[in-house]
């Protein structure tokens, strides 16, 4: 698709994430955990390529805890 694709979502993720760089903000890129080693969302996890299936839910919040967390100890460590 011209504007549905890996290439426009990349782009608009990363100026998402440097909207949230100094902010009180957390930008998490779920990208690592549902895409394959191409970029693309891995068919494991979708029926139509672009959502995530359901039963993938309780991972995704899981890793959105963790990785919440782990931002939350880096930020104190470092004084942010």
């Amino acid at each position: 698709d011209e504007i549905y694709n890996n290439t426009n979502v990349n782009m608009i993720n990363e100026v998402i994430e440097a909207l949230a760089d100094d902010q009180q903000f957390i930008y998490l890129d779920v990208n690592e955990l549902f895409d394959d080693e191409e970029g693309y969302l891995n068919e494991e996890y979708t029926s139509d390529a672009f959502h995530v299936l359901g039963k993938y839910y309780e991972d995704w919040v899981d890793w959105l805890c963790t990785k919440a967390i782990i931002q939350e100890v880096d930020d104190l460590e470092s004084g942010d």
